[in-house]
């Protein structure tokens, strides 16, 4: 086919790109290196000799030498941050639209490639609310628009991404019904409900729409904060010499280190200070190894490696019990039994505001669980079983499944077969 319009979920964890023209719609090749060549992991990987690597052959190139490099990781979740400008990468510094631009100027690439063909023009999902600052959300779609300028785009067009899952799902309807689509991805949590049949809805038929900055990041999040980070100094104690006060490890610090996209920007003379302050007039010389297995996996840039081994639990504790976590480098060596409980207890706060917000929209829909007919779900944090739970306790046999990946760039793609664009 000859695309005249991408459609692009630029997510969190994974991206994804449909072409499209006013006949049909086809996925692209985007990361030659994965198995699943039309997801492209979004991740970057810049080594100091200024070459860059994105998805499978990031994170391969990361892992043979993380030391040689810098590995970033969910970028999309600084776009409404007004303090996030930018990072210096090696000798250059690069605003946070640079970086993003960086991924979408490949995808855009490969694209044009796969396809043989020059495409300037995008419709592309976003989060129902990259934040619940009206004024942080448009920064996000400013800085989003921005980065796609840059990688080439002429024209761009936003769409939620719950209302993009929802143009795909009407397809697998044969009558009206009043449809709730759950979008649970890495970085948001998006709801909309719609009243639609299979030949789609039109604006007035949207009855709310809402979303909260929390999904499968914010769980592995959970974890480290509550489970692994006491195996890297999170619990200490050190007292200066003359001093009155027994201090504790920084909240401020153990946030930043409990995130899968921060942790990678601790590499800075004020953390090392601090640690460097902290062995040094620590309360338990027992205590001193925890804090430099904390130094060296911020000095190796070993973040991104150590939330890997954490999402694997959280995954597996999705079909188990009891997973046993495991993370090994040289000199560190951390190993601990984490319990389906155990997880519940550390992420109930973020289950309980995923699930509050849900409510919230059948609310300003006018509705009741009830009320509602069918609940299409995307998204892999549908898969945590709190989260799960309160899915079913709330809809029952209700509950649809629909595409983990897909769902939302394939629903980009016939919404852009209905643009005035062709």
């Amino acid at each position: 086919m000859k695309p005249k319009l991408y459609a692009i979920d630029y997510g969190t964890s994974n991206s994804l790109l449909h072409g499209a023209n006013a006949k049909e719609t086809s996925p692209a090749h985007i990361d030659p290196a994965s198995t699943s060549p039309n997801i492209l992991k979004s991740m970057i990987y810049c080594q100091s000799s200024g070459d860059w690597s994105f998805g499978e052959e990031a994170v391969e190139r990361y892992i043979n030498q993380p030391t040689q490099g810098r590995i970033f990781k969910s970028l999309k979740r600084f776009l409404p941050d007004a303090s996030f400008e930018g990072t210096r990468v090696f000798h250059q510094h690069l605003s946070l639209q640079d970086m993003i631009a960086k991924q979408l100027r490949i995808m855009r690439e490969r694209a044009n490639e796969y396809f043989d063909a020059d495409v300037t023009q995008s419709i592309m999902g976003c989060p129902a609310l990259f934040s619940s600052d009206p004024a942080s959300h448009e920064l996000a779609l400013k800085r989003l628009e921005a980065a796609a300028i840059s990688a080439g785009f002429k024209y761009i067009q936003f769409c939620p991404e719950p209302i993009a899952a929802a143009y795909k799902f009407r397809h697998t309807l044969t009558e009206e019904h009043v449809v709730l689509i759950a979008d649970f991805g890495g970085g948001t949590s998006d709801f909309t409900i719609i009243k639609m049949d299979r030949h789609g809805f039109k604006q007035e038929d949207i009855l709310s729409l809402g979303g909260v900055s929390l999904a499968g990041d914010r769980f592995d999040s959970d974890i480290m904060e509550h489970i692994i980070s006491p195996h890297l100094g999170s619990r200490i104690t050190y007292k200066r010499p003359m001093g009155s006060n027994t201090l504790g490890f920084p909240k401020g610090l153990i946030k930043k280190m409990s995130s899968p996209a921060d942790i990678v920007f601790l590499n800075n003379n004020s953390i090392r200070e601090f640690l460097k302050d902290a062995k040094r007039y620590i309360t338990n010389e027992n205590d001193i190894i925890k804090l430099e297995n904390l130094s060296l996996i911020i000095q190796d840039f070993l973040g991104y490696d150590i939330f890997r081994s954490i999402e694997s639990s959280k995954v597996q504790l999705s079909s188990h019990q009891v997973s046993d976590f495991s993370y090994e480098y040289p000199s560190i060596s951390i190993q601990e039994s984490i319990t389906r409980e155990g997880f519940e207890t550390a992420s109930s706060a973020s289950t309980k505001k995923i699930l509050d917000c849900l409510d919230r929209v059948i609310v300003d829909a006018g509705l009741e669980s009830s009320d509602i007919d069918i609940v299409c779900l995307t998204g892999g944090t549908a898969n945590i079983p709190a989260i799960k739970s309160g899915l079913l306790s709330r809809f029952g046999d209700k509950i649809k499944l629909s595409d983990q990946f897909q769902s939302v760039v394939q629903g980009l793609a016939d919404h852009a077969q209905s643009l005035d664009t062709f």
